[in-house]
């Protein structure tokens, strides 16, 4: 169960490799609230996920896959729509990188954000997304090249599914704009998987 949300609420799955304790792999997620009414459909919800889901697939690397989202409806605590892929059917792609690049550890994400206004201190407010599985310069301080982080982040920008649904500020609903990736790369610490049964 989520917390309720004022907005549409979506969350993607996702698996990679990585050496953890007594694993192989991790299994970590991006969230995103969504702009728009309710979505009635469950291939509306599907088409939307994967929409959400393409950038991101063009910076990882084909051992990273989606392996599920969860669609929730406005102020929902419970999801309405979802959908399971067995790793490598979806996978990502890479597709974003147009030189020599070399792959990061996990716990090595980008940054892509989009900024919302500003808060009551007249400071910026951003939303941010961290990719992991992502590929770095020779120096690994850097993204790798890539094409530009406007097309790379289209769907972000332009909206997803047929209802052309955007990422929104889940506190206010903004959607500021544009999304764009920072060139630096981060280190962000992937969460201790559940423990085995």
């Amino acid at each position: 169960m989520a917390d309720p949300t004022t907005y549409n609420r979506m969350v993607l799955k996702l698996v990679s490799p990585f050496a953890k304790y007594d694993e192989t792999e991790h299994i970590w997620s991006v969230k995103f609230s969504l702009s728009g009414a309710e979505i009635t459909d469950e291939s509306d919800a599907e088409a939307t996920a994967l929409d959400l889901w393409a950038p991101i697939a063009m910076l990882n690397q084909p051992a990273t896959s989606l392996i599920g989202w969860l669609y929730y409806a406005p102020g929902s605590s419970v999801n309405k729509y979802q959908a399971t892929y067995d790793a490598g059917v979806k996978p990502g792609t890479a597709a974003a990188y147009t030189g020599a690049n070399y792959v990061q550890q996990l716990e090595v994400c980008g940054l892509a954000r989009c900024p919302v206004g500003v808060n009551s201190k007249g400071r910026a407010k951003y939303l941010f997304k961290h990719i992991h599985d992502v590929s770095g310069d020779d120096t690994g301080g850097m993204f790798a090249p890539i094409e530009s982080g406007e097309t790379i982040l289209h769907n972000w920008n332009a909206g997803c599914g047929p209802d052309e649904l955007v990422p929104v500020d889940p506190t206010t609903g903004v959607q500021g704009g544009p999304w764009t990736l920072q060139e630096a790369l981060y280190t962000r610490q992937l969460r201790r998987g559940q423990k085995k049964a």
